[in-house]
């Protein structure tokens, strides 16, 4: 018979030799990967400056906001409407395109002509809806406290304006 330890000793051993370093594999990023993070990156930059464009800033528009009340046609042209309005001046010599008019941090109104030189835009308050749930700005339970304009200037450039208003 044959002793056991000695067929242990003489055969050959499957373990790596003991002076071989031993890497473990680690987390590896794929292209497909790497492109996803960068469009995750993107969006949620873009996503922030959409939901905080005061806050972001850019050069002031020249445009001139006042609040009044005047007269405005309802759904009935033969009853017209009298409540709050924003007039919306463009004080500069050039057009200004892309205006969106935000009332109370809530409230929108995104206009898709641009605003002429010297142009006024007068705009009954009602037009504005909310951002979340469409619903129109009742002006005779809210009182107008800031309006933020923004729009795309001659030389490319995204302007910022902010008006804030004292109730009485």
């Amino acid at each position: 018979m044959s002793d056991p330890t000695a067929a242990a000793q003489t055969a050959p051993s499957s373990a790596p030799p003991a002076d071989l370093p031993r890497v473990a594999p680690g987390p590896r990023l794929s292209p497909r990967g790497l492109v996803l993070g960068f469009v995750a990156v993107f969006a949620l930059g873009a996503a922030t400056y959409a939901m905080f464009p005061d806050a972001v800033g850019g050069p002031p528009l020249p445009v001139r906001v006042d609040i009044d009340r005047d007269v405005y046609p309802g759904s009935d042209p033969n009853s017209p409407i009298v409540g709050p309005v924003i007039r919306l001046t463009n004080n500069s010599n050039n057009p200004i395109a892309h205006v969106t008019l935000i009332l109370n941090k809530h409230y929108r109104l995104d206009r898709a002509s641009p605003i002429g030189a010297g142009e006024t835009w007068t705009l009954p308050a009602v037009m504005f809806t909310n951002k979340r749930s469409s619903q129109r700005f009742a002006a005779e339970v809210h009182p107008i406290e800031k309006v933020v304009v923004n729009g795309q200037l001659p030389d490319a450039r995204r302007g910022v304006s902010v008006f804030e208003f004292e109730n009485p």
